[in-house]
Formats: structure tokens, sequence, C-alpha cells
């Protein structure tokens, strides 16, 4: 080769070496930030739970027409009394434990003394109970099948009841019960630190809430403390301490209860 057309040859070579070097690496495909998936997440619980909010009022809005019936009327009087400063079972009295009065009590302080408000009380109280139990489906199945769940929940207390079944102590106690199931799914993962003493108390004071609004709930705490008890694969000391949990949890609340009732002179 001619030395000029070599010189122009190494001279373009050096050229395209530079142009080379001058273009930047292509950059890997950016990945999704945790903290972003984590805000996304939240998002769409917080949007799933305000869609639940929006329906479940929907659905349950014919509850704010009901009229009372027998056992609302012995309810509603209860409340009448706490309300002026009395006691259950000093100054009125009823087969019920005392959660569905101060459940009445707590409906006519919020919204006023009205056939309403009860039943506005047992709108905001089922909803609640709705998002429960999507919250312990999605965290059992999928986000899919927490949502059915909570619909159907709705779907059967609004359209399987009249004004007799609503607004009733067992409606009440669904909410504790469910908030229960979700402490004590949490208490037996054994992934986490010392399989979950503290969601094992909380399930048992969420049981002892429930039996506060119906006394044959307390049959439920078996399930959590045989649970704990016959747990494969664990230590039995670890186990029962758990158990041991359970009904502490349980206890407590309704020590706490009784002596209150007791201080106030309910005999």
């Amino acid at each position: 080769m001619p030395p000029a057309k070599e010189s122009r040859a190494k001279s373009r070579d050096g050229r395209d070496r530079k142009a080379a070097r001058s273009v930047p690496p292509k950059s890997p495909l950016v990945q999704p930030s945790p903290v972003s998936d984590s805000l996304r997440q939240r998002a769409a619980t917080a949007l799933g739970a305000l869609a639940l909010l929006v329906l479940g009022v929907a659905m349950l809005s014919p509850l704010l027409t009901y009229p009372f019936g027998r056992d609302q009327g012995v309810f509603a009087a209860a409340a009448e009394i706490l309300a002026r400063g009395g006691a259950p079972y000093r100054d009125v009295w009823d087969v019920k434990p005392p959660g569905v009065f101060y459940a009445y009590w707590a409906s006519f302080a919020l919204f006023g003394r009205a056939v309403a408000a009860p039943r506005a009380f047992d709108v905001l109280w089922t909803v609640a109970t709705a998002a429960a139990i999507w919250s312990l489906g999605r965290r059992l199945a999928s986000k899919w099948v927490g949502a059915a769940a909570a619909f159907l929940f709705l779907l059967r207390y609004i359209a399987g009841n009249t004004f007799w079944n609503t607004t009733q102590a067992d409606g009440f106690a669904s909410l504790p019960l469910c908030l229960a199931v979700l402490a004590l799914v949490r208490a037996e993962d054994r992934q986490a630190a010392w399989a979950g003493r503290r969601p094992a108390l909380l399930c048992g004071a969420c049981i002892a809430a429930a039996v506060l609004f119906k006394l044959t709930l307390g049959v439920v705490l078996l399930i959590p403390v045989l649970a704990s008890l016959l747990a494969p694969e664990e230590p039995f000391r670890r186990r029962a301490g758990r158990a041991l949990c359970y009904l502490l949890g349980c206890a407590a609340i309704l020590a706490i209860v009784a002596a209150a009732l007791w201080r106030a002179g309910a005999r």
C-alpha cells in the first residue's frame, strides 16, 4: 500500500477509535427501587381500603332506615341509662354481656340520640369487619380472594338480615373475632421472633372483646391454645409459652372489665 493511502487509513482508524471511546456505554435497564415499590403497594392498599369503605357504606345504607326491634330497644334503653351515669347490672339488667350496651352508648355519643345512630354505628362497624376480612384474605391467599370475601360478607349481612337481626351483639362480635384470627395467624408464624408472643396476647384480648358481646364465644379461645400446643417441630416450652399468652391476653381484659363493673356496683 502506498505511504499516502496507509497514512490516511491509519488516521481514519484513529478517528473511529476516538469516536467509539466518546460514545457512552449503554446503561442497563433501570431497576425499580424497593422504596418506590413499597410506596406503590401502600398507595394500592389505601385505594383498595377507600373503595371498600365507599362500597360498604353504599351497600349497608338501607340499615339507616331500619326501625328498632325488641332487642335494639332494650339496648338503647340501657345505653340511655349509662349516659345518665348509671351502671349495667345495677341500674339496668339484661342477660347480654355489657359490650352491646356500650356500643349503643358510643353510637348515641357519636351520632346523637336517634334511632339511626346505632344503625350508623353498625354500618361503620360492619365495614371495619369487612376490612379485617379483606386483610386476612390478602395474607392467607391473595388480594382478590380478600376482596371477594369482604364483598360476600357485606352482601350476606345486608341481604340475609332484617331490622330484627342487625345491630345485634352477634354482629358486633364479628370484628374482634376477625382481628383475633389475624393475630393468631401472626402469632403462629414460626419465622417471627419467639413465634409472636405479642400477637398471641393480642389474639387473646380480641377474643375477650368478642366475649363481652356474646359469652358463648369464649369457647373460641380453645382454637389458638390447641393450635399452639399441637404445633409440630417446635420445642414444647415455646409452644406452652405462646398458649399461656393467649390465655393471659383474654383473662387480663375480662378481669379489667369485671373489676370496673364491680367497682361501679354491679352484682
